[in-house]
């Protein structure tokens, strides 16, 4: 009887509160494949960046496998990618885009011009995900990182038709002039050369004065000559001082 009694409270209380997991399984409305939506909003610092343009690539389809859907790539890339393992990443987005040219564009979706607002519109979407690339920057910023995005998408448990993305901006970086290439000085005052050699003058001569280029040595015979003679006259004088006194 207990047992019973605990069984029928089970099934009430299923009733009473659906399992979130029967609307992740619910089946996407068919009558909105082909009419979903992606909005790229471009802001930087709280305000609209307008001017430039994206492209759009549809490079996941919807597809179904024991009740739960899931993206998985279409037929153009499946040689390089065999599924999606995070739909979502910025990684995913890159290589994706680096093989942008075997992509399929989505119709009318080859170059959507940003308005005024800084919003640009793709509509009319079939399911599936999605790949946005900026072609043109607007200006004064740079392109935008390319990114994935899926229609439809489940939020708490509902599927959303219509998705909005922000990417983030960034302002282009102005460029330094390169500062010219500094010349080595045309004076001798010890600069080094293009040869990687440093020149090293002979310093001036001090003001006033001759550089000495060489000894003379001419006068230094008339000079003894002349000291010897001294001598001789002092001797002999000398000696007739002592004769007078004698």
């Amino acid at each position: 009887m207990k047992k019973c009694l605990i069984s029928v409270l089970m099934v009430c209380c299923l009733l009473l509160y659906p399992s979130v997991s029967v609307l992740a399984h619910e089946i996407p409305d068919p009558a909105k494949n082909g009419h979903c939506s992606i909005t790229v909003q471009m802001v930087y610092e709280g305000k609209a960046v307008s001017g430039g343009s994206l492209v759009l690539y549809k490079v996941g389809e919807v597809s179904e496998k024991d009740g739960n859907y899931r993206f998985t790539p279409v037929d153009e890339i499946k040689d390089e990618i065999s599924s999606f393992e995070d739909p979502g990443s910025a990684e995913l987005a890159e290589k994706l885009a680096s093989m942008e040219k075997k992509l399929p564009v989505v119709k009318n979706a080859s170059s959507v011009e940003i308005g005024t607002d800084g919003t640009a519109l793709f509509s009319d979407l079939e399911f599936g995900l999605y790949l946005v690339v900026q072609k043109t920057a607007a200006p004064g910023y740079e392109k935008i990182l390319p990114f994935l995005t899926g229609v439809p998408y489940a939020e708490d448990g509902v599927y959303q038709y219509d998705r909005t993305g922000t990417p983030k901006t960034k302002l282009q970086q102005k460029e330094r002039p390169e500062k010219p290439a500094s010349r080595p000085s045309s004076s001798h005052s010890g600069t080094t050369g293009t040869t990687g050699t440093t020149d090293t003058a002979s310093p001036a001569p001090a003001e006033g004065k001759l550089p000495q280029t060489g000894q003379l040595w001419w006068p230094v015979p008339v000079l003894a000559a002349a000291g010897l003679v001294c001598i001789g006259i002092g001797i002999k004088r000398r000696k007739e001082v002592e004769n007078e006194t004698e």
